[in-house]
This record gives structure tokens, sequence and C-alpha cells, in this order.
């Protein structure tokens, strides 16, 4: 009898730890990627608190610092309106009173330079927080006016300039066509209408 040899492929059993190994693996890999999802959720709610906190403390300190800044203007406004000169102007006709508005003109221009002690950091000159510091008589017209401009070699550095009385005096001629006519302003209707000592703050 002759005895068949056997040709089929040899075959190899994967041991059963192999395949535990992978699963431990696999999970292993998801509960890291879960803890890792929750960590970064949870950073991030916490970076958005923080951010939102931060927030409200600027807001709050920028609004101090406007505050602090309206009272200063509105003291210089005050001082102005109590000044000698400028009570003398209700008695006088600004219009035809050259020198008294040459002399007005000066005195806002002190005002504007003179140094703020409160300022971070101190000392800084008042001008820095004006653009223009007008005297508007009743019937609307600018008859003084004091402005800030910048240098044309230099856009950085600021100046004050006094408009010529002469071109106002030209301008009012004009009457209400006149870009130097503010009698159809809210602030000048309000300013009117005020008690002595109000200081408007609405300039539109």
């Amino acid at each position: 009898m002759n005895a068949q040899a056997d040709i089929s492929p040899p075959t190899h059993q994967i041991p059963l730890a192999v395949p535990i190994s992978v699963c431990s693996i696999l999970l292993l890999g998801l509960i890291a990627f879960a803890v890792y999802s929750r960590t970064y959720e949870i950073a991030i709610k916490e970076l958005k608190e923080h951010e939102v906190v931060d927030l409200a403390d600027e807001a709050r300190k920028n609004a101090d610092g406007l505050k602090a800044t309206l009272n200063r203007l509105r003291e210089d406004v005050l001082t102005l309106s109590q000044h000698p000169m400028v009570q003398q102007v209700a008695d006088s006709d600004v219009a035809t009173n050259q020198p008294l508005r040459s002399k007005l003109g000066r005195l806002f221009e002190d005002i504007c330079r003179a140094h703020d002690p409160s300022a971070v950091p101190p000392n800084v000159p008042n001008w820095k927080h004006y653009m223009q510091v007008r005297l508007i008589d009743t019937a609307g017209h600018e008859r003084v006016r004091l402005q800030r401009s910048d240098p044309a070699t230099n856009g950085t550095s600021r100046w004050l300039e006094h408009v010529d009385p002469a071109v106002l005096d030209a301008e009012a001629q004009k009457g209400n066509a006149s870009e130097y006519y503010k009698g159809d302003r809210q602030y000048f209707s309000n300013t009117r209408s005020c008690s002595k000592g109000c200081v408007t703050r609405i300039s539109r």
C-alpha cells in the first residue's frame, strides 16, 4: 500500500492575546481622545470666561477714563465761562470789538495749552483733548475760533492756530449759508436753553 503525502499549506493559529492587545490599544486611544476633547472643551470655556472678565474690566477702565476726561473738559468750560473777560462779552458787541476778540483768542489758547497734572503721564497739555474752541454769538455766528491742525512736514505734531477774525466777519455776512454759522446746530439750541453753569455735551 502506497502512502499519500499531505501537501496542504500549514495553518498558523493567531494567539488570543494579539486581538485582545489590539482591542486594548484601540480602547485606550478612544479614552485618550475623549479625555483630550473634554479637557479642550473645559479649557476653551475657561478661556472665554476669562476673556469676558478681562473685556469687562477694560471697558470699566475706559469708561472711568472717559468720565475723568469729560469732567476735566467741563472744568475748562466753566473756568472760561466765569472768566471776567468772557463775562464782559455779554455786555459788549463782540462783532465789532476786535481787541476783545483777540484777547479772548489768547485766553482760549492759554486754557488749551494748560497742563493737566491728573493725566497719565502728568503735565500733558490740555489742548490735546480739543479739536476746536469757539465763541458763538447769540445769532449763531462764530466770532472767535481756535483750532488744532497738523503741519505738512510732520503729521505726528500738532499746534493751535487762530482763524482770522476778518474771515469770520466776512463769513457772518453770508448768514445761514456760511460754514461758520452754527445757529442750526443742536448744541447751540441746547446751550441757549441751559441754565447758568450748564455744560452741554451734545455736538451734532
